[in-house]
């Protein structure tokens, strides 16, 4: 299961994930809305993932101490109405923490839907737009931008 959920995670950070260079090493790349947050550090040389973290945003009820809710382990960051709490963390090919649950469905779901988005994006490959009323003001005809300049 956890090589299902590694794979679904990657599918969604390499096809939905926001790049940020940490360090020239490693780049992490992020996918997160209002239920969950994927993390992964992406080797620099390599381009494999080393590394991917999965939290949820839970509902918060209660109160946090000192910032922070302590019985969440490895780690639990506090939000105004959410907290983080940890549910995978998988790295150089093995899974390090394991929190079954719901998330592991709609962590399929996020997958199948970025899927469909590529596929809809492939069927219009090639399909003409009509964009004459962004370019309405440029000449029908003229040199083509290659042989323009030449």
């Amino acid at each position: 299961m956890s090589d299902e959920l590694f794979s679904a995670a990657q599918f969604i950070l390499q096809n939905e994930g926001i790049l940020s260079p940490s360090n020239p090493m490693i780049i992490q790349t992020a996918f997160a809305d209002d239920r969950v947050e994927i993390v992964g550090s992406v080797h620099g040389n390599s381009g494999q993932l080393i590394a991917v973290l999965i939290n949820l945003n839970l509902p918060f009820e209660g109160e946090f101490v000192s910032g922070v809710d302590e019985t969440t382990t490895p780690f639990a960051l506090p939000r105004p109405d959410t907290y983080e709490t940890p549910v995978f963390q998988w790295s150089n090919g093995k899974t390090r923490f394991y929190r079954p649950g719901l998330w592991e469905n709609y962590l399929v779901h996020l997958a199948r839907g970025v899927k469909a988005k590529i596929e809809a994006l492939q069927l219009l490959n090639g399909v003409p737009i009509s964009d004459g009323t962004l370019f309405g003001d440029m000449p029908l005809s003229g040199a083509s931008p290659r042989t323009e300049g030449e």
